[in-house]
């Protein structure tokens, strides 16, 4: 079991059909995003982002600068898992399917369409010639790192329509809260509410999923289908853990109860923790009370080692001690005493019985990765970003 990694869905710019650059762009200039980093430091061994286009590579240069992100590949901190395209929903019987565009005759690409489209190792070079100010020999020393550090992974679309989006459509019908939800904004019964024709888009018009809140359910049905991504990504990674929406217990739970468990089985699988008073690093990164110089140091301290190797193997009882350790980490007593506190949540699978439902879910979701090599002890704990919520309006 590879907890000692974490696939970060908060960490990945949703670049969607618009200029991925000033997204990318966006995306860096927002501090939160980079606090969430340096939480994650201090949480895990090895973090691994999301992407389709790699600009989190060219933000994460801008963000640490370049000595710094040299030092995390070679160490093995930080690596990446590209899903090339883009998911999107179409009304009109159409769903959930993962477009690919490609360049024409009429109409050329710009560098960063080139960088959403094009085969990994280009995509990551134009990142670095465009979005950052490394000179060529710096380009040339970082690209084989980012190379060696990178997996992509490809869905053909007549698996996204058998598989992966019957995956996602089964979630919201036999989840009670999600599935009132669409009836209550419909106002329609089950036989008539039809998961491939929602209203709320023009004809021939589609739309990908965002960080922005949940709107419709659209935006719901698109941000299941990203936290079946993320399983699948998960999984394709080695079973590690996820930084998720809030509320995706919600969505294994549906899953489990599909497999044929009981509601007991079920919350003995899924336990629902919260560690309290835990310095807001995030916040105290963002608002410039935190240097990512600070980051490195507490993170390398043994305290701080310590507590990531208890969180790889938590128990309910060791939640106290966790927390102790955690602001043990932080070695800055001065700095600690002026940093608000904060709860992580997270959801962690408890029982020995849980290796025959997960793979249950990574076959219906991911089987194509191939489930012979998952290992039966996978069983990721959920940490929840309360920024990203599926609880509806």
């Amino acid at each position: 079991m590879n907890n000692s990694a974490i696939l970060n869905s908060r960490l990945y710019p949703r670049i969607g059909l618009d200029n991925a650059f000033k997204v990318n762009k966006a995306f860096e200039s927002n501090n939160q995003f980079k606090g969430n980093l340096a939480e994650q430091l201090l949480l895990y061994d090895k973090i691994v982002f999301p992407t389709n286009d790699f600009g989190i590579v060219s933000i994460l240069n801008n963000w640490l600068g370049f000595h710094v992100l040299v030092e995390a590949l070679e160490e093995d901190i930080f690596s990446f898992i590209r899903s090339k395209g883009i998911m999107i929903y179409f009304n009109q019987g159409n769903g959930i399917n993962f477009i690919i565009a490609k360049e024409s005759q009429q109409k050329k690409f710009l560098w960063w369409q080139h960088s959403m489209f094009d085969d990994f190792e280009k995509s990551i070079y134009l990142q670095l010639s465009n979005s950052t100010n490394l000179n060529a020999d710096e380009i040339k020393q970082i690209l084989p790192l980012i190379i060696s550090k990178s997996k992509e992974l490809t869905f053909d679309t007549e698996y996204y329509k058998k598989d992966f989006a019957k995956e996602t459509y089964k979630d919201i019908q036999e989840t009670p809260s999600f599935i009132k939800y669409f009836f209550d904004y419909y106002k329609v019964k089950d036989e008539k509410l039809d998961l491939l024709n929602l209203s709320g888009l023009k004809a021939n018009e589609g739309r990908v999923s965002a960080i922005a809140p949940i709107k419709d359910p659209i935006d719901l049905l698109l941000k299941l289908a990203e936290i079946n991504l993320e399983i699948a990504m998960s999984s394709f990674a080695g079973g590690i853990d996820i930084f998720t929406s809030e509320g995706a217990n919600q969505l294994l739970a549906t899953k489990f109860k599909r497999l044929g468990y009981s509601s007991n089985q079920i919350d003995g699988f899924l336990k629902l923790l919260d560690l309290n008073n835990i310095p807001d690093i995030e916040t105290a990164v963002a608002n410039n009370a935190l240097s990512f110089e600070d980051i490195w140091e507490f993170r390398n301290n043994n305290e701080s080692k310590q507590f990531r190797n208890w969180l790889r193997k938590i128990n309910l009882e060791d939640l106290r001690e966790l927390e102790r350790l955690y602001v043990a980490s932080i070695t800055k007593k001065s700095i600690v005493e002026k940093i608000p506190s904060k709860i992580f949540r997270f959801c962690v699978t408890t029982a020995i019985g849980f290796v025959n439902p997960i793979l249950g879910i990574i076959t219906s979701v991911a089987d194509s990765f191939g489930v012979d090599k998952i290992k039966t002890e996978y069983n990721p704990k959920l940490f929840f970003d309360k920024l990203s919520k599926l609880n509806t309006p």
